[in-house]
């Protein structure tokens, strides 16, 4: 699998037919693909894997599988993608420096996010990535995160695998000082302020660990800041029951309703049920407001 930091590969144009197009696509690479449903829809391609591709949109990706495509009208080198100018990478960077970081494990792909109604990320939007037993979280708007957290549904995870999501995150702080920070943390457990960001190694013992090992960064002020009102999250909001079905939020095209098994993979709610509500796909801030990506 091709990294996606190779921004210089030259893809020519193509068009291919039926279940081989999206398997033929080649990483990193901006793509109009023409489904069988008679949408269209543009995008970045991340990553291919199990028998389809995670395609980056506007603000989050799809998972499209080979069966859905009819054709693929155009492929062309993807720009190149820039970390932001804030402290935390942007979330397109975010996904890039994640996948790159991870060529032969399992395929990096969207999962639906529970709403967090306690603690310090109570009412943050956010977006989730599964890739085997690890998950990635991005908090708040995604151009300028609140949060970037990383962790690993392990009960005990091992040094290594511990060192490689460290390795992850680093690449995601863009202040040398923070990495540093970072960096001097113990890994099984810790938690250091500096100049206004927080830096936090969670086992998976404690009461909000999901039952999973975490490297959280975060900047208070900025996740007060980024929690969404009551009006938002009814509007970005659905009941977990209702997250694949065509009541999952006024206008939501099906290309970008959650799939059941990126249901079933979300975290259950605080209490410990799969239960609670829902963010729908592709939450972002526009104009100061949090909307959600209802059509690509």
């Amino acid at each position: 699998m091709r990294h996606l930091v190779q921004f210089a590969i030259a893809v020519s144009s193509i068009n291919l037919r039926r279940c081989s197009a999206v398997s033929q696509l080649i990483d990193n690479t901006k793509v109009s693909i023409k489904l069988k449903s008679r949408k269209t829809i543009e995008g970045t391609v991340l990553q291919n894997g199990d028998g389809g591709s995670t395609v980056a949109l506007s603000y989050g990706t799809v998972t499209v599988k080979s069966g859905d495509v009819q054709s693929v009208e155009k492929s062309t080198p993807a720009p190149a993608v820039t970390p932001g100018l804030g402290r935390l990478s942007k979330w397109d960077h975010c996904l890039q420096v994640l996948v790159a970081s991870r060529p032969k494990g399992p395929v990096v792909a969207p999962i639906a996010a529970t709403v967090v109604d306690k603690g310090i990320f109570k009412n943050v939007p956010y977006q989730s990535y599964r890739a085997g037993d690890l998950e990635f979280n991005i908090y708040g708007d995604p151009d300028e995160p609140a949060s970037l957290e990383i962790g690993l549904y392990q009960k005990s995870p091992g040094i290594e695998a511990r060192k490689e999501c460290l390795a992850t995150m680093l690449k995601l702080l863009n202040d040398p000082a923070d990495r540093d920070t970072l960096k001097s943390e113990n890994l099984d457990e810790a938690k250091i302020e500096r100049a206004g960001m927080t830096f936090e190694v969670t086992p998976s013992t404690a009461e909000d660990a999901y039952g999973g090992w975490w490297i959280s960064v975060y900047d208070t002020k900025v996740v007060e800041q980024q929690r969404a009102t009551e009006k938002e999250l009814a509007q970005i909001t659905v009941e977990r029951d209702q997250a694949t079905v065509k009541k999952s939020g006024k206008g939501v095209s099906e290309l970008m309703r959650w799939k059941d098994h990126e249901v079933k993979a979300a975290r259950p709610d605080p209490a410990g049920t799969l239960q609670g509500r829902v963010y729908l796909r592709s939450v972002h801030r526009k104009n100061g407001v949090y909307v959600a990506l209802t059509n690509p």
